[in-house]
């Protein structure tokens, strides 16, 4: 807004009186160099705009449909507290009866985000100075409840469970990646040794990785072991269906088995979403700026092709006397601003590009690829758009009377 009420104040105060009143800054090969700048820079500016909204769409869209190694949908997620610990097997009894729930698990935190953080190592390795890994404690019904797969091994048990509470002796499920951390063959991880943070046990399976954690960052060592006083939270499983209806079949029986609080939940597919709230907002932001950078470039293509359309009215008329058709107009008036379009895309969409893929993408350890579509969409949109613009002050000037142009002039 400064720039552009001064750059006008000060042009015109350098030139003569004399100069302004004959307009020649408007003739000037400064001033058209200027008024073809500003094309070009408002064209690229949209261009670059566009194509990082379309990128920001197709990065949000590979989130939402990537595989994450376990089911998020139709998973009510209830706080536990020692109250509802205590009533937890007839609350799960009662839900899974009741034809809402297909199954009920317990763990120290939520799959989308576990940050729990141990050092693990293998047993009778003297020289094995241990890893730092991610573990949750779960129960034997969050592999099923989840749908993870185990790769090898099997699930937990209640004897698991049992052989805990009697002698503290764990089982441990750990992802692939743990394996390759701690250089456990797959054919040979069933049966192994390993300490965790001082709690000593065996590897009894292993579950294929999964994302625990939001897209930008790769998957690290995980280990899952059973440890019940650890558990804050009940991953409830809803029958697909009416999903209201069944959340108020579980608000019922949890606040009839529970109520000393409120029912309070969250789904876990919209925990899931919320971890991109900042890309969300950034999708938003960058497309209404697209809007705004295509309005205001419009707008000022709009007025160029009416200006030039002006100083170019004795010319049209003479070429419609000798025969000119409207068509021949149409493309004399829109051809130079065209081209100056498609010279802001040719400049835009290098620089669009490597914005979005070294410094967008690139936070992304899971990314989509940027592809052709959003460059040959934005470049389709923005020529579209100014053609569209101009063509219509071109037609104007096209259909005005060549006798009354030139009677005038």
């Amino acid at each position: 807004g400064l720039a552009a009420g001064v750059y006008p104040a000060v042009v015109l105060t350098s030139f003569q009186p004399s100069h302004v009143l004959k307009g020649n800054f408007r003739n000037s090969s400064r001033g058209i160099v200027l008024r073809q700048s500003l094309v070009v820079f408002q064209f690229a500016v949209s261009v670059i705009l566009m194509v990082g909204t379309l990128v920001i769409t197709k990065q949000l869209g590979f989130i939402q449909s990537k595989a994450l190694g376990y089911d998020k949908e139709h998973v009510l997620i209830l706080p536990l507290d020692q109250k509802t610990s205590a009533v937890y097997d007839q609350l799960k009894t009662e839900l899974v009866r009741s034809g809402a729930v297909t199954s009920v698990a317990r763990a120290s935190e939520s799959p989308t985000k576990v940050q729990g953080g141990y050092g693990i190592n293998v047993e009778g390795r003297g020289n094995d100075r241990g890893t730092i890994i991610t573990a949750m404690t779960v129960d034997k019904e969050l592999v099923p409840t989840m749908g993870m797969e185990l790769i090898t091994g099997r699930n937990f048990t209640e004897a698991d469970q049992l052989r805990w509470e009697k002698d503290t002796t764990n089982a441990f499920i750990l992802n692939e990646t743990a394996l390759k951390e701690m250089h456990i063959n797959l054919q040979e991880a069933v049966g192994t040794r390993i300490n965790l943070s001082g709690r000593r046990g065996e590897i009894i399976g292993v579950v294929k990785d999964f994302h625990f954690s939001s897209m930008h960052e790769a998957i690290t060592p995980l280990a899952m072991f059973i440890e019940p006083w650890q558990f804050l939270y009940a991953f409830v499983k809803l029958q697909p269906g009416n999903i209201q209806e069944h959340l108020e079949k579980v608000r019922t029986i949890a606040t009839g088995l529970a109520p000393h609080r409120p029912f309070d939940y969250q789904f876990l597919d919209v925990q899931y979403e919320k971890m991109y709230d900042k890309e969300q907002r950034m999708g938003t932001i960058a497309g209404t700026f697209t809007a705004i950078a295509i309005v205001i470039a419009c707008l000022g293509l709009l007025g160029l092709v009416a200006f030039a359309a002006a100083q170019k009215t004795k010319e049209i008329g003479i070429r419609k006397v000798l025969g000119a058709t409207s068509g021949s107009i149409v493309v004399l008036i829109t051809r130079d601003y065209t081209r100056l379009v498609l010279i802001a895309v040719v400049l835009a969409l290098p620089l669009a590009y490597w914005l979005m893929d070294s410094l967008w993408l690139s936070s992304f350890v899971y990314r989509t690829t940027i592809g052709a579509l959003p460059l040959v969409t934005a470049a389709a949109v923005s020529i579209l758009i100014a053609f569209g613009t101009s063509l219509y002050q071109a037609l104007r000037a096209a259909r005005i009377d060549p006798a009354r142009t030139l009677r005038s002039e």
